[in-house]
């Protein structure tokens, strides 16, 4: 559930003065001189300029609920300002942004995912309204896109209604301290009650309280998938729900050849041991459209074969583990059906291990115009790009709309990303570095635009799509 509100400036003399001040001190002052200049300003009111250097999380500016913050960004020197602010769990964060020009302005979670992505221009203010899932920091990116100079008022109006949703849980068979929690926020409640249920069976009844914590342990719970849901019920009417997928995984004897392999599903790590010329199968269903990523870690050091096998028992990959950390193998699928990994023993002693087995779709084949994959506007996608396997795809936009790709690179090599006009002439590159970066471009015509990733060696990449409208252009002739 939801709050919508609508952000209104109540007094139009304040943003006149802020520009006459702006004008007469052009370079930004790093001290709070606006709440010395206005006796009138409320207590609570902070107005600040952005303190430098704050162009990444480490170094993000804390800001309040109440604090307003101006700021400027430019391409070359200084193209993002981060600022980060506390928040529980369903509580509201409300922001009015304004532009001098073009901004694009991001909210980061505490694990640092997108959950905002919004442009914003200088044709109005940009109310974001939007609210927490997790207590901690959340983050907020101000990027480059047209203009520099910006102002940002910051504040936690209060809480909404509605219950938070955990991400879900895999952890690997006989590990504890395992916990899902649940928070529920109603201002109105009767007598409350709410049922936790493991695949519709019921697990706990019990009573709960607007704001206070339902802990429900998950220890101790054999290998397999389990989808928790609970229901709580407010006493007046309404009622909360939610639910959590848990995988458990763990090393099943005998697993020693084909026929005996353990299935098992794509982020669930599993453990296991193995003695000396002992072989550990596991196998895993994949389409064309996937790609397989198999980890393997020696928890006491020893060296461990780790191979994948085709549907029809060929080795297709293979890496041999030396010392303690991660080792991996990767491969693509040609078919559907069933594909094996393999862990072999090859020292003297008994060895443990830790195994993860990834599954991504990769739109496989999209390696050239005709094959690309369409998506749309808010979109997104992941995949894996070589030297010998660029991913293509497609997006259709009308004249004078902004295609704009946060991309990112969550393993491999750098990378280059490509866009392409409807005549398939390249208009825009970039070269992807890190986890974080952006490339756009102004459609001149419509029609159906391609980008694509390539790679130099190999790499894993993300992005997520989103259309502007540029509304400065009338039209290219």
């Amino acid at each position: 559930m939801s709050v919508n509100k609508n952000c209104k400036i109540n007094s139009k003399l304040f943003p006149i003065i802020l520009i006459g001040l702006m004008i007469f001190s052009f370079a930004i002052n790093k001290s709070n001189v606006y709440s010395e200049l206005f006796s009138d300003a409320p207590d609570n009111l902070k107005i600040s300029s952005d303190t430098e250097p704050n162009n990444d999380f480490n170094n993000a500016v804390e800001v309040y609920s109440g604090d307003e913050w101006s700021g400027s960004v430019d391409y070359m020197n200084d193209p993002d300002d981060y600022y980060k602010i506390y928040l529980e769990s369903l509580q509201i964060l409300e922001i009015i942004f304004d532009s001098s020009d073009y901004h694009v302005l991001y909210i980061f979670n505490p694990d640092l995912e997108i959950v905002v992505l919004r442009r914003c221009d200088h044709h109005s203010l940009a109310n974001i309204s939007w609210t927490a899932n997790d207590d901690g920091y959340h983050y907020i990116r101000i990027r480059y896109d047209i203009g520099n100079s910006y102002t940002m008022n910051v504040s936690i109006p209060g809480f909404n209604v509605g219950i938070t949703q955990p991400k879900d849980i895999s952890y690997k068979y006989g590990n504890v301290g395992n916990v899902i929690t649940w928070k529920i926020i109603d201002y109105d409640i009767g007598t409350t009650s709410y049922t936790i249920k493991y695949n519709n069976v019921v697990k706990e009844t019990d009573s709960w309280s607007s704001g206070v914590i339902i802990n429900h342990s998950i220890d101790g719970l054999l290998c397999g998938i389990y989808n928790i849901t609970i229901e709580a019920n407010d006493g007046k009417g309404d009622l909360y729900s939610d639910s959590v997928n848990v995988y458990v995984g763990f090393d099943i004897e005998s697993n020693d050849n084909f026929n005996e392999a353990v299935e098992i599903l794509p982020d669930i790590e599993w453990s296991g041991e193995a003695n000396y010329d002992d072989y550990d199968y596991y196998k895993i269903y994949l389409t064309p459209f996937h790609f397989l990523k198999a980890q393997m870690f020696s928890n006491n050091g020893l060296s461990l074969n780790l191979r994948i096998y085709n549907t029809t028992f060929n080795e297709v990959n293979k890496t041999t583990s030396s010392g303690f950390g991660w080792f991996e193998i990767q491969h693509i699928p040609t078919q559907n059906g069933y594909y094996y990994i393999c862990i072999e023993n090859n020292s003297m002693s008994q060895a443990e291990y830790q195994l993860r087995a990834m599954a991504y779709i990769d739109n496989e084949p999209n390696n050239n115009f005709d094959q690309a994959h369409e998506v749309n506007d808010g979109e997104s996608g992941s995949g894996f790009s070589s030297s010998s396997d660029s991913d293509f795809f497609k997006i259709y936009l009308n004249q004078l709309e902004i295609l704009i790709i946060d991309a990112g690179r969550s393993g491999g090599d750098n990378f280059p990303l490509t866009i392409y006009n409807p005549n398939r002439d390249q208009v825009n590159y970039s070269i992807i570095f890190s986890s974080s970066n952006s490339i756009r471009h102004v459609a001149r015509e419509t029609g159906f635009y391609y980008f694509s990733f390539g790679s130099w060696g190999s790499s894993e990449y993300y992005f997520k799509i989103s259309i502007g409208l540029c509304n400065g252009l009338k039209s290219f002739k």
